[in-house]
């Protein structure tokens, strides 16, 4: 397997995950899912660090990819 190969599977890996996390935020925002829940925050201080890192290692594999 190619470094473009591994690198084009690790960007999927990535999307997948931004993808999660986007469906978690709208998850996330639903009223009725934070008042069963009782979340503790707003939903709008939902979108943390680790969603960050996601969406930015996202770009840098797509780059590693197009590279």
């Amino acid at each position: 397997m190619s470094f473009q190969d591994k690198a084009f599977l690790v960007f999927v890996v990535f999307v997948l995950y931004l993808l999660w996390d986007l469906l978690g935020f709208w998850l996330f925002r639903d009223p009725a899912y934070t008042e069963e829940l009782q979340t503790p925050r707003d939903p709008e201080q939902s979108v943390g660090p680790r969603r960050k890192v996601t969406f930015w290692f996202t770009i840098v594999a797509a780059i590693q990819v197009l590279v």
